[in-house]
């Protein structure tokens, strides 16, 4: 998030961060950074500005899978947050999971995307994990198929492994996201 800040000449990105962090030392947690410690210390502003820019309440992140976030606050109480993926299941590390989309709202999450398994534990059990063919064993394991994931299936047939879906239209203001 701070690279972010200073990539985006955004401060109020990183001041976000800052209360991720404070939040979690009056807690009495330890903020556990792991191996990103040396980029946090790289792209930790000595003083975070202090600015009456909120960050933007949307954003479209181009590139194989594109994904938009779209969110109505930033008061985790009262606001709704939509992220939506496109983008196709023969990038690497690929998910059948193009139009799938996650959804908090009043501060709950009510529609989630499943958590990845270790690839060893899959390749152990005999899976054949990295074929990215429309047979493939990757699309039977339940995370990487798409019928873990909140996206349309049809007559409960796979997606095509090669297919390609697009953002075809973004606006922020109003905030909305067409995929095909």
């Amino acid at each position: 998030m701070y690279w972010f800040a200073k990539t985006l000449e955004n401060p109020a990105i990183a001041r976000t961060e800052e209360s991720v962090l404070a939040a979690s030392l009056a807690t009495g947690k330890k903020f556990h950074i792991d191996r990103y410690d040396p980029f946090f210390r790289l792209w930790h502003p000595a003083a975070i500005p202090d600015t009456s820019t909120p960050p933007p309440f949307s954003w479209f992140g181009r590139g194989e899978n594109p994904i938009v976030f779209l969110r109505t606050s930033w008061d985790p109480a009262t606001a709704v947050y939509l992220g939506i993926k496109a983008g196709t299941p023969s990038a690497s590390h690929g998910h059948m999971d193009s139009g799938s989309f996650v959804l908090d709202a009043a501060g709950l999450r009510w529609a989630a995307d499943p958590h990845s398994r270790n690839y060893n534990e899959l390749e152990s059990a005999g899976v054949n994990y990295w074929s990215r063919s429309q047979n493939s064993d990757r699309w039977k394991v339940w995370e990487t198929g798409p019928f873990s994931h909140n996206t349309l299936t049809i007559a409960g047939q796979l997606h095509n492994a090669t297919g390609h879906c697009k953002v075809t239209g973004f606006t922020e203001n109003p905030a909305n996201v067409v995929l095909d």
